[in-house]
C-alpha cells in the first residue's frame, strides 16, 4: 500500500501522501463498502476516477493509524468529504501523482496540493489580493505556496460565499506562511503548515491548534 509517507502532527492530527500507482480495481478493492459509488460514477475521467479513489484509500489508512474505524466516507451538500457517524475531521486533495489527505479528532482541517508550475503564477492573481501579489511577485513557488494556502483555507472554513481575495488573507515568505480567514468581523486563524514534496509540488495544511 503506497502510504509513501505519514506523520502524527500531534495527538489528535495525522496527515499523509499516497502515491498513485494502483490500477482501478486494485483501489476499489481497499475501499469496498465505505464510499458512495454514485459519486464515483460521476468522474468520467480514468486517471481522475484513481486520484479519487486514492484520495480515499488514503483516509481508510489513516483512520487505522488513528485506530479509528470508518463507516463511509461521504459528501455533504457543499461536496466536502466526511466521515459517516463519526467526529473525526477530514480534507483530501490530489494533483496527477499524488493524493494526499488530513485528519484531526477536534479541529476543522484543510489540505491542498499544487504541482510547482509557471500556469499557477499565471493565474495566482484570481486567489490574491493586489497587497499578496506584490509579496509574491514572480516567484513560482511563492505563488503555489500562497495557492495552496488559500484553497486549504478555503476546505477549513467550509461554507459557500467565502472570497478567496476578501475574506482570506495571507501573508507568505519563504520561510513560513501565515493566514486568516475574516468574514463579518470575525477572524479565524488557523495555523498554516508547508512542505516541499521532492522538487516538484508543495503541500500546505491547516487545523487548529488551539
Amino acid at each position: 500500500m503506497p502510504v509513501i509517507y505519514y506523520e502524527q502532527i500531534d495527538k489528535n492530527a495525522i496527515w499523509g501522501i499516497w502515491e498513485i500507482t494502483e490500477s482501478e480495481p486494485s483501489l476499489m478493492s481497499m475501499v469496498s463498502g465505505k464510499i458512495n459509488k454514485e459519486k464515483l460514477t460521476m468522474i468520467t475521467h480514468g486517471q481522475k476516477r484513481r486520484e479519487w479513489l486514492s484520495a480515499r484509500a488514503l483516509v481508510c489508512r489513516l483512520a487505522e493509524l488513528m485506530k479509528e474505524s470508518i463507516e463511509e466516507i461521504a459528501n455533504d451538500n457543499l461536496g466536502r468529504p466526511y466521515m459517516k457517524n463519526q467526529v473525526i475531521h477530514l480534507s483530501i486533495s490530489h494533483s496527477k501523482k499524488y493524493a494526499v489527505a488530513v485528519l484531526h479528532k477536534y479541529s476543522s482541517v484543510g489540505i491542498d496540493i499544487e504541482q510547482i508550475s509557471t500556469k499557477v503564477l499565471r493565474n495566482i492573481h484570481r486567489l490574491c489580493s493586489k497587497e499578496e501579489m506584490l509579496s509574491i511577485g514572480n516567484d513560482v513557488q511563492k505563488a503555489t505556496k500562497a495557492w495552496c494556502a488559500k484553497e486549504a483555507l478555503y476546505k477549513y472554513y467550509g461554507k459557500k460565499k467565502l472570497d478567496f481575495k476578501k475574506n482570506i488573507s495571507l501573508n507568505v515568505s519563504q520561510s513560513q506562511i501565515e493566514g486568516k480567514i475574516i468574514v463579518n468581523d470575525l477572524e479565524q486563524s488557523p495555523k498554516l503548515y508547508s512542505r516541499t514534496w521532492g522538487e516538484e509540488y508543495i503541500i500546505v495544511y491547516c487545523f487548529n491548534s488551539d
